[in-house]
């Protein structure tokens, strides 16, 4: 599972200047999930009040300890760990559901991997996962009907991980597959949010193939860095932030929601990320760490 992005300066091969202006350059690593087998972080910056409270990112935390987490107005959660009855409680406190979905990679934990174990094209080299060969038709199916799964439990909407398969394999029946998973899952009349994914996405906008099937991105930072070596966090380096926030702008241009995700703040970094969040409209997280199992 993967929702957090590590970075480094190789090229996007796939993002042209006239996509997005000035920086056309990006990693090929991504920020990533807090599950029991991921590595934790021990250093935490120093304190520093969460801002905006309408989206908070709760993949690692457990259902249990779901009572306690209030005052957002949409909750993102893994909800194949939720029973139905816990997410109605969560959504008597008018709080909007949303289920993590990871669409593009499979995680060697979930009980579906020796079944399509087979079916991946490649090591997802910093965690514990296989990047997904999201042409399979198999696949396909599984996506779908885990999709209605949820669904059924009463999500609002998904946020949708790992598109950025299609950066790692830039294939027309990777593109494809992953506009045809898109396809099924909007068929459902819920929310659609893309986490990452930004290759796919300008991708995506430029084939006039988005409108209908997403309805908005979450960006992990945009502003911040991870330091895995170290455990510690700071500034994003000047050329990945500016990639990103003409990508984030690029996107909310297009009509698309934008919520940034960022780790570790300082003070005086979230109060920069509050400005230019409210000076362009969209929302944001700031997680003091990266195992986003707060419980309050």
């Amino acid at each position: 599972m993967s929702w957090v992005y590590f970075y480094n300066q190789s090229a996007r091969k796939d993002v042209s200047k006239s996509e997005i202006p000035t920086v056309n350059r990006r990693s090929d690593k991504k920020p990533k999930s807090a599950k029991p087998d991921k590595p934790k972080t021990s250093k935490k910056p120093d304190t520093q009040p969460k801002y905006d409270k309408s989206y908070g990112i709760f993949l690692g935390t457990n259902p249990e300890d779901f009572g306690n987490i209030k005052g957002y107005k949409v909750v993102v959660l893994d909800a194949e760990y939720f029973s139905k009855s816990q997410i109605k409680q969560i959504l008597k406190r008018n709080q909007k559901v949303y289920s993590y979905l990871n669409v593009g990679a499979l995680e060697k934990f979930r009980k579906v991997y020796p079944r399509f174990k087979q079916k991946t094209l490649g090591e997802y080299k910093e965690w514990n996962e296989l990047w997904m060969d999201v042409s399979d038709k198999g696949w396909q199916h599984y996506i779908t009907a885990q999709a209605r799964v949820l669904a059924d439990k009463g999500v609002d909407g998904f946020f949708i991980d790992n598109l950025d398969v299609y950066y790692h394999y830039q294939k027309p029946e990777i593109y494809n597959g992953i506009v045809k998973i898109l396809d099924q899952i909007s068929s459902l009349k819920k929310q659609v949010m893309i986490n990452g994914g930004d290759v796919f996405v300008q991708r995506m906008i430029k084939n006039g193939d988005l409108r209908g099937k997403v309805h908005g991105i979450f960006q992990e930072t945009v502003f911040t860095s991870i330091n895995f070596e170290n455990e510690t966090y700071g500034r994003q380096n000047p050329e990945d932030k500016k990639y990103f926030q003409n990508y984030v702008e690029r996107s909310s241009r297009y009509g698309l929601k934008v919520v940034l995700i960022e780790y570790g703040a300082s003070r005086q970094l979230a109060q920069e990320i509050k400005l230019y969040c409210t000076q362009h409209g969209f929302d944001y997280y700031l997680a003091p760490d990266l195992k986003l199992d707060q419980t309050k």
